[in-house]
C-alpha cells in the first residue's frame, strides 16, 4: 500500500507520543524521521510541529538540540530545508581525503 507523507507523518507523531514505552534511541530515530519528512513535504504539520516543540526540553541533550536547531531552521530560513535535510542525501558521492 502507498502512503502518503502525511500518513506517514502522523502515524510517527502517534507513535512517538508513547515515548515512555520507547528506548531513547528508538525516540531520536523517529523525531529525526519526522524532521526528514518535514522537509520533504516543505511544510510543518501542527502535530510534528508540537513534537518537535516537546523535544526542545529534553532532558537528552543531543535530541534537545537536534529539536532547537531544526526549530530555528524552521521558523528563520525555511526554504533552506530541502539544502539541509535532502531527500537522498545517502546517496550522495563522499570523496575522501587522501
Amino acid at each position: 500500500a502507498d502512503y502518503s507523507l502525511e500518513e506517514i507523518l502522523s502515524s510517527l507523531c502517534m507513535l512517538v507520543r508513547k515515548g515512555k514505552q520507547l528506548e531513547l534511541s528508538t525516540r531520536k530515530i523517529i523525531v529525526s524521521a519526522v524532521m526528514k519528512l518535514v522537509a520533504q513535504a516543505g511544510t510543518c504539520p501542527a502535530q510534528a510541529a508540537k513534537i518537535i516543540d516537546d523535544f526542545t526540553k529534553s532532558k537528552n541533550t543531543d535530541l534537545q538540540q537536534r529539536c532547537i536547531e531544526f526549530q530555528n531552521i524552521l521558523t528563520t530560513a525555511p526554504h533552506m530545508l530541502g539544502d539541509v535535510l535532502p531527500i537522498d542525501a545517502s546517496c550522495e558521492d563522499v570523496q575522501v581525503d587522501p
